[in-house]
C-alpha cells in the first residue's frame, strides 16, 4: 500500500468511526431523528467502504 494511499484509507476509517460515535452521542443525549440516522448511514458506508478498499490494497 503506497503512502498516499494509506493516509486516504485512514481518513476514510476515522470518518466513518467519527460519524458513528457521533450518532451513537446524539441518540443518548436525544431521541432518534432523521439527521442521526443519516449520519449513522454514512459512518457505516465509510466504515465498510474503508474495509473493503483495505482488502482490496491487501490483495495486491
Amino acid at each position: 500500500m503506497g503512502s498516499f494511499s494509506f493516509w486516504v484509507y485512514s481518513l476514510v476509517l476515522v470518518l466513518g468511526a467519527a460519524l458513528v460515535g457521533l450518532v451513537i452521542g446524539f441518540l443518548l443525549k436525544t431521541p432518534p431523528t432523521s439527521v442521526s440516522s443519516i449520519l449513522l448511514v454514512l459512518g457505516l458506508l465509510f466504515l465498510a467502504g474503508g474495509w473493503l478498499w483495505g482488502r482490496k490494497l491487501r490483495g495486491r
